[in-house]
């Protein structure tokens, strides 16, 4: 992060196309949103979800109040930036999270999945002020400026995201999609669905006034209870890539997920 703001167009403005490397770096982030939302485990989190609440507001709220505070009356800014200043706070690193808790094999503990609902919340308020602080650049400002943001992310959290906890679960029952949840077909299917779905819901969210990265987050928080997508995510990068690409270049005649 230092060195790309160095070297950025801010600073000594040597990096060539830089928009194409934010380009890329969004790809990057997408992915790690998906995966966040893939690796949620909609049991522990049942059973955790007020501890993680009452976590994820307190983590939320004091680093956006004290960047706030700390922005409009030490550095005398506006309180448009100050805001926004706080805002750029309040996110917790959930890809960090994710990893390290993954490398310490404590992911699936209840205190690694307390820490992960936390960070989820925590992240899905900062994708809300993240739509806040978009708002504001809107001039003349108006209250609905702020309220569409809320009330959009809102809407679609409980939307997609009851479907998560309650649709897909029943669908993965039935006697059909259970027999063949384990062939490779299904995977292919559920990968193509994966990222179809990733792809409406980032546009959905954005047109709504939302973020884009919280339509990434609902649609793999959709397929969290699909075992088999979590497993190639991880051991099998390559076929998710793969798919990717045939969601882009829909023309492709080979099948993706077929190796060379």
């Amino acid at each position: 992060m230092v060195v790309g703001m160095v070297l950025g167009p801010e600073l000594l403005n040597v990096v060539p196309f830089p928009l194409a490397l934010t380009l890329v770096g969004e790809v990057g982030l997408l992915l790690l949103v998906l995966e966040a939302g893939l690796e949620v485990d909609l049991a522990m989190l049942k059973q955790i979800g007020g501890k993680g609440l009452v976590v994820a507001a307190v983590g939320s709220a004091l680093p956006l109040g004290i960047g706030t505070a700390l922005a409009f009356w030490v550095a005398r800014i506006d309180i448009i930036e100050a805001f926004a200043v706080g805002a750029s706070l309040a996110p917790t690193s959930m890809a960090i999270a994710l990893n390290i808790l993954k490398v310490g094999k404590q992911l699936h503990t209840p205190c690694g999945q307390l820490i992960i609902a936390a960070a989820v919340i925590d992240d899905v308020v900062a994708l809300i002020l993240l739509s806040m602080v978009k708002a504001l650049q809107n001039d003349p400002l108006s209250p609905t400026d702020f309220v569409i943001p809320i009330a959009s992310s809102a809407a679609f959290t409980l939307a997609i995201g009851g479907f998560a906890v309650v649709g897909m679960p029943r669908l993965m029952k039935i006697p059909v999609v259970k027999k063949h949840s384990e062939s490779e077909t299904f995977v292919n299917i559920a990968f193509f669905t994966l990222f179809l779905l990733a792809i409406g819901l980032m546009n959905a969210t954005f047109y709504g006034k939302s973020s884009f990265l919280l339509g990434a987050f609902l649609a793999g928080l959709c397929f969290c209870t699909v075992g088999k997508i979590q497993v190639s995510m991880t051991t099998s990068p390559r076929v998710s890539f793969l798919w990717l690409t045939l969601c882009f270049f829909p023309r492709r005649k080979r099948p993706c997920g077929t190796p060379r």
